[in-house]
């Protein structure tokens, strides 16, 4: 989005910050965001210094656009960050105004919640699957068996919002589809097939909610899913989020087992 040029002597109030701040209020712990996921949420660019100079991310009170994350609750860190990224972490409660409480829409026929319930927050999750399955055909949200899938999966029902999952072998998959065992994962493929992937993926994600721009797409799942659906995502007008990038398996289980994720 480095379409506008910056403007010396610009106050930060002439870039959209409090839209940051709404964007924020409604995370419930921790995000990672590219700066070009900042520029679309907030529909303006960073100063150039943002994407140049670390302390522009710094917490202290010298620093006048850290108000708009300290008010929501939060600090930012660069740890598990990749370069031109920025972890935003919750360190308390929002000064801001807060949302409806997540896992309060409606369900679907298995149970899955599908409803908005959650203002500001991701309008669609997608959860990469895992290698361990079950020996017998099953709901796809019921095939994989390794904690880590079922604390996704749990993640998944309560956020109110409509979620799907990446397969290697079948692409998007929704929970309730019907899948026979398989042994297919991302690293199996060649880059030309991760390319195809991803879009057919992309394609099949838009014929599901509709048009994605302007949404807020959160992805839990590894590189290997992420990095090729980045791009066309964002080129779709998406922000995609990842909640636990550059977190070990580990202190993704601790992750979710707070109580703000169950």
């Amino acid at each position: 989005m480095r379409s506008n040029p910056e403007v010396r002597g610009a106050t930060e109030e002439a870039f959209a910050w409090p839209a940051l701040t709404a964007f924020l209020v409604s995370v419930a712990d921790s995000v990672v965001l590219s700066f070009d996921d900042v520029e679309r949420i907030m529909r303006q660019d960073l100063p150039a210094s943002a994407r140049k100079h670390r302390p522009f991310w710094s917490n202290g009170e010298g620093n006048a656009y850290a108000r708009h994350w300290l008010r929501a609750g939060f600090k930012t860190s660069t740890r598990g960050a990749a370069p031109g990224r920025i972890r935003f972490q919750r360190t308390g409660p929002s000064l801001a105004t807060g949302t409806e409480p997540p896992g309060t829409g409606p369900t679907n026929k298995v149970g899955h919640r599908v409803g908005p319930a959650v203002t500001g927050s991701a309008n669609i999750v997608l959860l990469g699957c895992v290698k361990k399955k079950r020996a017998s055909p099953s709901p796809a949200a019921d095939l994989y068996v390794l904690a880590l899938w079922t604390k996704r999966r749990r993640y998944a029902d309560v956020r109110g919002v409509p979620w799907y999952i990446l397969s290697a072998q079948h692409g998007l998959v929704d929970p309730d589809e019907l899948l026979e065992p398989y042994d297919r994962s991302m690293k199996d493929l060649s880059p030309a097939q991760r390319a195809q992937w991803a879009r057919a993926v992309a394609t099949e994600l838009t014929s599901k909610p509709g048009d994605l721009h302007g949404a807020i797409i959160e992805i839990h799942a590894g590189m290997d899913y992420q990095r090729p659906l980045r791009p066309l995502l964002a080129d779709l007008g998406a922000t995609v989020v990842y909640p636990l990038e550059g977190l070990t398996q580990g202190e993704q289980l601790q992750w979710y087992n707070q109580p703000t994720h169950r």
